[in-house]
């Protein structure tokens, strides 16, 4: 599946091909670690795959049912597997498609710390209308943004 992610910074190239696509799921992907009957830890994804589904707190005070939607999208950018994680989180109401109330990103990179990147702020991410794809640009670190620690991301992905 074609993608435009340029990744620069801790890690460089392009992503410009997603692998292992599945099909459009309604719950949440993303593999989980449970420790001790504590909290699930997200393990980094397989597959290139876009869920819609209700979190477990799925009515707003405003009464609108509440979705999140998830984005996994795998592939090899220079030498390493890569999965990069869009999560829109409690508040993408169906009714407005590329409404982004909030959001954040994460990334896997094989073989290195167990826990994913996590976002610095700014970011931005849109969705399109067909809620199979969007852009992103944003930092995550560790690090600083600008620093060789942390890796910028910036382009269009696709998931379905």
């Amino acid at each position: 599946m074609p993608e435009q992610l340029s990744f620069t910074g801790s890690i460089s190239g392009e992503l410009d091909r997603a692998v292992a696509v599945a099909a459009v799921a309604t719950s949440d992907p993303l593999p989980k670690l449970r420790q001790g009957g504590g909290q699930p830890i997200d393990l980094m994804p397989t597959r290139t795959q876009c869920a819609e589904f209700m979190p477990d707190i799925g009515i707003g005070p405003d009464r609108e049912i509440r979705y999140d939607y998830l984005a996994t999208i795998v592939g090899d950018v220079a030498a390493h597997r890569v999965a990069l994680v869009v999560r829109l989180g409690h508040g993408v109401v169906k009714v407005q498609p590329t409404e982004v109330r909030s959001g954040w990103l994460e990334l896997f990179i094989e073989g290195q710390e167990a826990a994913p990147r996590q976002q610095l702020p700014p970011i931005s991410i849109t969705l399109d209308a067909d809620r199979k794809g969007g852009t992103v640009d944003g930092w995550l670190g560790p690090g600083e943004p600008g620093t060789t620690t942390a890796t910028h991301i910036a382009g269009q992905w696709k998931c379905g």
